[in-house]
């Protein structure tokens, strides 16, 4: 086709670009490729469907009024297969979810602190719609009155969770992203998540593959935490992780390591059991369990600490105290058939030590404020104090970490049968005597 189609409002652009791409002439194999998977959230594809707009642009002669050719494929490219409105919220790295509870009505979580969308909003609940079906799309789901509720994942890991008439009463959905925090040592550090000794700590525990629980609210950091422990285990070591919901990326942020992860399908007949007896043949060293949601997960996080390979997982709780009592109600609820008092004890025995997280969505703080040791007393589990933070009277956002005891004897035979060395443990016991 030789047309040349001059200069366009905006909206005249969209349509001619969408009636081009009708023609089967213009819109190959390659470009339908590239829409689709940009639509899907791949990554690196919201670049390639801009450029092949671009591209039909110069091609065709098209321009817009007022705009460079780069933005005007960027405005296109949202509006036909991007998340329109909200698209470059969600391209900004520090944004790590987006919540949509209807037209005028945005908020997006920023470095942990929660905001609203002012400037931006969405028609009318249609648009939602639309927007909505456009990220189910790959997944083959749809969302309306006969089906309210819907959760997907898109391409790049981000978790979709959308409702509608009559669960709520106008179409909404929250986008989660993963990733978004640099898990540097630095970083940890010097946003305040954690001192040198805790950092320091954490890395002895990891190294000496202590089991370990991290537990904490909605969005403090546990699942980015444990990524980034993982990183101190052996590089020799084979990971397998099971999760109900993919999480982790374990396999992604890590792509050199011996690492496998799987996702239970109950509907597919392969629920978290059926899943674990195939982790346990599949040779592994260390069993990450993903968060305890109580559909599976805490029974096979207990299994993992207890068959004698390195376990690490994560829970909703508000306290270390509450993680134990909480991971052994849902294993009741789950189907275990033992008295609580028994699985409570099966954790602490299983378990090394729990790391409790605190945030504030306000502030947008993420801080580790418990870490203590667990272990199986006479009386039930016992707790030993290695880290607590201890706030200032004016506000709890205002402190000091404190470090009541050091690593016991008990859990020092464990990490040095695992390869930390008495120098390290001693190097950390001086760090905590002065810190």
């Amino acid at each position: 086709m030789d047309i040349r189609l001059g200069e366009k409002h905006l909206h005249e652009a969209t349509a001619i670009i969408q009636e081009l791409l009708a023609d089967p002439r213009v819109n190959t194999e390659e470009l339908e490729k590239i829409f689709w998977l940009a639509k899907a959230g791949y990554p690196g594809y919201d670049v390639k469907a801009r450029e092949a707009v671009e591209s039909l642009m110069k091609k065709y002669g098209l321009t817009v009024s007022g705009m460079p050719d780069g933005e005007a494929a960027q405005k296109i490219y949202e509006y036909l297969w991007g998340l329109d409105v909200v698209e470059s919220l969600y391209r900004m790295p520090h944004v790590n979810e987006i919540r949509v509870n209807g037209p005028r009505k945005i908020y997006y979580q920023y470095q942990g602190k929660n905001m609203r969308a002012e400037e931006i909003c969405f028609k009318d609940s249609e648009h939602i719609r639309k927007i909505i079906a456009r990220m189910l799309e790959h997944d083959r789901a749809y969302l309306d009155e006969s089906n309210p509720g819907c959760e997907s994942r898109r391409l790049d890991g981000t978790r979709l969770t959308a409702l509608t008439y009559p669960v709520t009463k106008e179409p909404c959905f929250i986008l989660r992203k993963h990733g978004t925090f640099d898990m540097s040592q630095d970083n940890y550090i010097e946003s305040g998540t954690m001192s040198e000794y805790i950092l320091n700590l954490l890395v002895v525990l990891v190294k000496g593959r202590a089991n370990i629980l991290i537990s904490g609210s909605a969005n403090t950091g546990k699942t980015t935490l444990l990524r980034f422990l993982v990183k101190y285990l052996h590089p020799r070591l084979r990971i397998v992780t099971l999760e109900t919901d993919r999480e982790l990326f374990l396999d992604e942020w890590y792509p050199d390591r011996d690492i496998i992860s799987l996702e239970a399908h109950p509907e597919l007949g392969w629920d978290m059991r059926r899943c674990f007896v195939i982790v346990l043949r599949l040779s592994p060293n260390v069993i990450i369990v993903g968060e305890a949601r109580g559909i599976g997960e805490a029974g096979q996080m207990i299994n993992a600490v207890r068959s004698g390979h390195t376990g690490m997982g994560t829970l909703h709780t508000l306290s270390v105290y509450e993680a134990v009592s909480t991971l052994a109600l849902m294993a009741l609820e789950e189907g275990r058939k033992l008295p609580v008092p028994l699985l409570e004890d099966q954790i602490a025995s299983g378990f090394d030590v729990i790391i409790q997280m605190y945030g504030n969505d306000v502030t947008g703080t993420i801080r580790i404020e418990h870490v203590v040791e667990v272990s199986k007393g006479k009386n039930g589990p016992e707790f030993r104090d290695l880290c607590i933070w201890e706030p200032s009277n004016e506000s709890y956002e205002q402190g000091k970490w404190r470090y009541p005891c050091g690593i016991s004897e008990m859990l020092a035979q464990k990490l040095f049968k695992f390869g930390v060395t008495r120098s390290e443990l001693e190097q950390l016991e001086g760090m905590r005597a002065n810190a």
